[in-house]
């Protein structure tokens, strides 16, 4: 019950004991001589005043009684449930406040577990929050650093780069070299209140120094490698080309663009046996390393000769992860082996023709001794006299020759000498006439007019018989082999 109920219940209360008193008052008035028993009435009168006073105020004090003890049971009630309300609000509050805190905790751990150095610092640069990294490696206490310029703490100088503070989420970077040669890699981010200004930065120091060191270690190793003298070919797993080298694109002819995501078979040329190239795969897969020659081809369309090691690239578990060809151009070496494979051949050539060349030199100068013997016995007989003379010329043709070849045989050396090569080939002649088969013809057709020539006569020598045996095995059913010579 509120108070206006309570006020008009007392109100109508006082009202009805009121006129029960007056009508007590005017029924013994009525029934009592005034004048006659005044001072009967007037007693009565009190009394009758008096009774209905205490009755009003004993009923008023009952009724009263029983809406008071009303409103306390509804007053104790609403306590009760305003007080089980604060309880809950209060639990709800505590509990809220725990998971604030382990939130709090949690956060503090995770920001303390991070390798990095991490502070923030407000517009000033003063530092409002640090993790356990960068207090230690500043040296200092936590509360030490709080409320300083983060540039007389750690590091001496200021991270902060032009214009960042209006680039809100976006990471600033730079790197950072210390006198003591420590490299800090510096990430800086600005974080802006509900109005979208400036709240605070973020600065993330991360130790780059090892990486700084690994990273001028592979660029010298680039630098060796690109400027090596022996090309360098690296391939992924399926064999396709990542990388090569500036003695690569030298060798070969290709361009790096060419030749990226291509295979190494791109060189191929047909002259290296099928089984070079399955012994190789077979080695490098299993995790070998290989060594051999290929015969390729250039872009031009050129062959040449490479010494190749093929090595299996492998990853930090041991995964080969792609391969590496360190191949070296030994186009010069074949060419010079070949040549002295050929001059091997030409002086085991030359010790049999002058082994035979002596011997028959020897039995041509029995005949030529015979015959001018019978030359005496038949002077008389002409036929027989033209006879021996053809058989004479025959012989000094034979010692001539022999004479060539015991030359031939004899030649150490090379000797560069101001000749007319005319003069080399004419002495040539019957020697490689000689050495071609009877159904060869061998025509000369030489310039009078030609210069003198700065020569060694023995390779030129060697270079007309070559040409006189190939040519022989060329045409094996007969044909011409002609020998010019010009300006």
């Amino acid at each position: 019950m509120d108070g206006k109920q309570t006020s008009r219940f007392l109100i109508s209360s006082i009202a009805g004991a009121v006129l029960a008193s007056i009508g007590v008052a005017c029924w013994i008035i009525s029934t009592t001589q005034f004048d006659t028993s005044r001072v009967i009435t007037t007693p009565l009168l009190w009394l009758c005043f008096f009774v209905a006073t205490g009755g009003f105020g004993y009923l008023c004090s009952i009724r009263y009684s029983a809406r008071l003890r009303q409103e306390r049971d509804q007053l104790e009630a609403q306590v009760q449930t305003r007080t089980q309300e604060l309880q809950d609000a209060l639990s709800e509050l505590q509990a809220s406040y725990a998971e604030v805190e382990k939130a709090h905790q949690e956060w503090q751990q995770a920001f303390d577990t991070i390798g990095d150095l991490v502070f923030l610092h407000d517009n000033r640069g003063r530092i409002q929050r640090a993790n356990k990294a960068y207090i230690q490696r500043a040296g200092l206490g936590y509360a030490e650093i709080l409320n300083r310029p983060y540039w007389d703490v750690f590091p001496s100088k200021n991270l902060c780069i032009d214009g960042y503070l209006n680039k809100a989420g976006i990471a600033q970077e730079s790197d950072v070299e210390l006198e003591s040669g420590e490299v800090y890699r510096s990430k800086v981010y600005v974080v802006q209140n509900q109005d979208g200004g400036f709240r605070y930065s973020l600065h993330i120091l991360t130790d780059i120094t090892e990486r700084k060191l690994l990273d001028n270690k592979l660029n010298l190793l680039l630098q060796a490698v690109e400027y090596s003298n022996a090309s360098v070919v690296i391939t992924d797993l399926a064999g396709n080309i990542q990388f090569v080298n500036r003695r690569f694109e030298q060798v070969t002819g290709y361009t790096r663009k060419e030749v990226y995501g291509k295979n190494p078979r791109i060189l191929k040329s047909g002259e290296t046996p099928r089984e070079v190239y399955q012994s190789m795969w077979d080695r490098i897969t299993a995790g070998n390393e290989w060594k051999g020659e290929l015969h390729n081809r250039k872009k031009n369309g050129n062959l040449f000769w490479e010494s190749a090691t093929v090595t299996p690239i492998k990853d930090d578990r041991g995964r080969i992860a792609g391969y590496m060809a360190v191949k070296e151009d030994i186009n010069h070496q074949k060419l010079a082996q070949e040549a002295l494979r050929r001059s091997q051949k030409m002086e085991a050539l030359g010790q049999l023709t002058g082994g035979i060349a002596h011997d028959f030199n020897n039995l041509l100068g029995i005949i030529i001794g015979n015959l001018d013997f019978l030359r005496r016995l038949v002077r008389d007989d002409e036929k027989a006299i033209n006879r021996i003379e053809t058989a004479s010329k025959a012989t000094l043709r034979g010692a001539a020759l022999t004479k060539q070849l015991l030359s031939f045989s004899s030649r150490q050396g090379m000797t560069r000498e101001a000749i007319n090569t005319n003069r080399i080939v004419l002495e040539m002649n019957e020697l490689l006439a000689r050495s071609l088969n009877p159904e060869v013809e061998l025509q000369l057709s030489l310039d009078e007019s030609l210069w003198i020539t700065d020569i060694d006569p023995g390779e030129l020598e060697d270079a007309l018989l070559n040409m006189a045996l190939n040519a022989k095995a060329a045409m094996p059913n007969g044909g011409i082999l002609t020998i010019a010579t010009a300006n």
